[in-house]
């Protein structure tokens, strides 16, 4: 060790070999190497290859913990918005042909989806979804209520077990998904725009006891529904 021009000096120096030993020889090795150098690098150890003295330290510094490489509520994110949530889709009865398949002013329509998964039906109203990326994972459940049915002229809500039940001959009005239109659409030539909608609050929990709400999802689906008033005709007998 020692100043540049040193080096420098060596290296125009017709003795090859002497660049050598200023590049790994101490000036002192007793006072300089195993003192002040040793008391900044380490605990040291003094090799003397053919009588050359070299140095040797080693320093251990303390590390942190490194930061996983992805953030468990980022995943989570990435999760929510991977999550599959169908449209509702729905039939209803009655599908009059006098009113070119609609229904009557105050007559209770049944409405069921077609397609459970749209309501969490078989699952009690949820869906779940996981990801992980090496050891960081995040697990994001939404949850629905049911379907809402809303419309210019009434509608309802109805949890997802009574959401998805099919109309049948003589079945109880209560025990379906139901609507009884109040007026006839007479201003709406295809009928009133009906909305089916569901709607799904998130929330999720990850790795290292992390977790927290997410945004919640919806989805809605319009259809047109004729209404159309039941006339009937009183006879007075005298």
């Amino acid at each position: 060790m020692g100043p540049r021009t040193m080096y420098e000096a060596a290296a125009a120096s017709p003795n090859a070999n002497a660049l050598n030993l200023y590049a790994i020889d101490c000036r002192d090795t007793t006072t300089y190497c195993s003192g002040i150098l040793m008391t900044y690098a380490g605990s040291p150890q003094v090799y003397n290859p053919g009588g050359c003295p070299v140095p040797v330290t080693h320093r251990f510094f303390a590390g942190a913990t490194p930061q996983p490489l992805v953030d468990p509520q980022d995943l989570a994110q990435v999760a929510r918005d991977y999550m599959v949530i169908p449209d509702p889709i729905a039939e209803r009865n009655p599908k009059l042909d006098i009113t070119g398949g609609g229904t009557l002013v105050s007559l209770p329509t049944w409405f069921w989806v077609t397609n459970p998964d749209a309501v969490g039906a078989a699952t009690g109203g949820t869906r779940t979804i996981r990801a992980q990326a090496g050891p960081v994972w995040a697990q994001v459940v939404a949850r629905t209520s049911g379907l809402s049915i809303n419309s210019p002229a009434g509608g309802t809500s109805c949890p997802p077990d009574r959401a998805v039940r099919v109309y049948s001959p003589g079945a109880n009005d209560s025990s379906g998904c139901t609507v009884a239109f109040d007026a006839a659409s007479v201003r709406y030539s295809s009928g009133y725009p009906v909305d089916l909608s569901t709607a799904w609050s998130a929330t999720w929990t990850g790795s290292g006891g992390t977790g927290g709400a997410l945004p919640g999802l919806s989805r809605t689906v319009t259809v047109n529904v004729p209404v159309a008033e039941s006339q009937a005709l009183v006879y007075s007998y005298r």
